[in-house]
């Protein structure tokens, strides 16, 4: 199976809609379809947007906005996570099937996709590093945990559910803490700029066709 046939979805917040890149077509998401303009990629990122219902911006969820995709994809991605750390949404635990923990809203967004989805291929990226990732404070918030337990329940559950993981915060190379990356690919710390969305596109653009 080739990318360039396949009608994509991609499920994200705003580095998936593109913010601080040039121009759409600069995103990660804009330069996967110019690689592959026979192929369908729907571009559903929403800045600011959780997994969870614990958005501090009153943007509406991953869990919620899922319903509302086109049905027909060959392929879904989900990429978020970020903003539920950002938003300190609860980590709750295994077993948590609504979406006010982390945990739940994970298990809720992916049997809500398996069931639209069944049979096709549902891949889940974890978050990219950030600054302030440590469970410290970020944007005068006290997180609750580190950014790594997010990307933690992200892996376990979709583990779980049995669908693919590329894992982003391991093998993108774009970590804002060390000042050369922070300043060549990101605008602030977290969204990356044209570079880091090309980085980012090569990654992901690898990944997917190492899966199908």
């Amino acid at each position: 199976m080739k990318l360039d046939n396949l009608k994509i979805n991609i499920l994200g917040d705003s580095i998936t809609a593109g913010k601080c890149a040039t121009r759409d077509e600069d995103g990660y998401v804009g330069l996967l379809q110019r690689k592959y303009p026979n192929a369908t990629i729907r571009n559903y990122g929403d800045p600011g947007s959780c997994l969870s219902n614990k958005c501090l911006w009153g943007v509406r969820s991953f869990c919620e906005r899922a319903d509302e995709m086109d049905a027909d994809a060959d392929l879904v991605m989900v990429f978020g996570g970020t903003n539920d750390y950002c938003c300190c949404c609860p980590l709750g635990q295994w077993g948590d099937k609504t979406d006010d923990t982390f945990y739940g809203a994970c298990w809720v967004l992916f049997e809500k996709l398996l069931r639209r989805y069944h049979g096709k291929w549902i891949v889940v990226a974890t978050p990219i590093h950030r600054l302030n990732e440590d469970g410290t404070i970020c944007e005068e918030r006290q997180m609750i945990a580190p950014l790594r337990e997010y990307v933690r329940i992200i892996k376990e559950t979709a583990a779980y559910f049995g669908f693919p993981v590329i894992d982003l915060f391991t093998t993108s190379g774009l970590q804002p803490n060390i000042d050369y990356i922070r300043e060549a690919y990101t605008a602030d710390g977290l969204h990356p700029n044209d570079a880091g969305h090309a980085l980012l596109f090569q990654r992901v653009d690898a990944a997917l066709r190492h899966l199908l």
